[in-house]
């Protein structure tokens, strides 16, 4: 199973679903892997099917998605799927904007002289559907029903390279991707950079994280694709992705220290970023305007289990327009996992 979330999970597009899947050797270098399951809220089922090479960062590839569930802004995510499954039926919140996709990928990858820094190239075919609200109304609160944020529907085609390069005695992770393509009659391109390190300053007995991602589409780019910023996990302390554009810039610095270890740490954290949208027209239900400059947030909370594994943060969001903010939380090299 690739995450957790495959198994089971609750948005308020999909109400509940359940799914499964299975991987199998076809030989020593091929592997099958394939998963579905169904939504009940929607009354629609879905299928992932893949066909790569071992290891899965060199060579060929095939990705068949039918009905495939993609959160809008998905590159800044507000939150791990199975932490907003938690939310949803626990604290009638959903910090996702579903649509569906179905969607055909073929690429090929190599190294670039060493296995930890790789080039894929991709071919795509993909075809975008809005979601709807699929959850009945509950006594909770009003958080679940918020609108669905609607997308531009239709299908595409794109040509896609994404750089990958992992450095581990120094703790550094960065990503690019680039993209050219058409979605309905409309040609658009993007690209978008994420870094990311970790390191341990031992004569302190802390650990120090940062991220920086950025990112440009043209402003014939399908609004799916645009980046949202605000709330947690981008900007605490701000109304939850309340700015778009077309173009990012996101930086945050976090620091821990151990106070009872493992269970145990403080924490504090600062966050900056801002959007330029230069769109004309946006679908009903999207904020309209970018950040108007810098955006800011900073922080502290705790740590806690195993080694900084739960988080449980306060921010405030810095400026006239930002409050306080309770941050919840599961450490942030686990999402791939949930």
């Amino acid at each position: 199973m690739p995450f957790i979330s495959s198994l089971y999970r609750y948005n308020r597009a999909e109400g509940s679903f359940v799914g499964s899947g299975a991987a199998f050797m076809l030989s020593p270098t091929w592997k099958l892997q394939s998963t579905g399951g169904y939504a009940f809220g929607r009354d629609q089922g879905q299928l992932a099917v893949t066909l790569a090479r071992v290891p899965s960062e060199v060579g060929l590839a095939l990705r068949l998605r039918w009905n495939e569930t993609v959160d809008s802004g998905n590159q800044l995510p507000g939150s791990s799927a199975a932490m907003n499954t938690l939310a949803g039926l626990f604290a009638d919140q959903d910090y996702s904007d579903p649509y569906f996709r179905s969607s055909a990928q073929l690429s090929y990858g190599w190294t670039l002289g060493s296995p930890s820094s790789t080039l894929r190239f991709s071919g795509l075919w993909e075809r975008d559907r809005s979601g709807e609200n699929a959850v009945a109304r509950s006594s909770i609160g009003s958080g679940i029903h918020r609108p669905v944020l609607r997308i531009n529907d239709g299908t595409g085609w794109a040509l896609e390279a994404t750089y990958s390069e992992r450095r581990a005695a120094k703790g550094l992770k960065t990503r690019a991707t680039a993209r050219i393509g058409t979605f309905g009659n409309q040609g658009y391109r993007s690209l978008w950079w994420r870094s990311s390190f970790e390191r341990h300053l031992s004569t302190l007995g802390a650990s120090m994280e940062g991220r920086l991602s950025l990112g440009f589409s043209s402003e014939e780019t399908p609004v799916q694709s645009l980046h949202l910023l605000g709330g947690r996990h981008t900007l605490p302390g701000h109304a939850y992705r309340s700015v778009v554009g077309n173009r990012h810039l996101f930086l945050r610095i976090e620091g821990s220290r151990p106070v009872l270890a493992p269970w145990l740490a403080i924490r504090a954290f600062a966050a900056t970023g801002a959007t330029r949208l230069s769109c004309d027209t946006l679908p009903e239900g999207w904020p309209v305007r970018g950040t108007g400059g810098f955006k800011s947030s900073m922080g502290t909370g705790i740590g806690l289990v195993g080694w900084n594994l739960l988080h449980v943060d306060v921010g405030r969001g810095l400026g006239e327009s930002g409050g306080w903010e309770l941050l919840p939380s599961v450490q942030r090299r686990l999402w791939e996992w949930l």
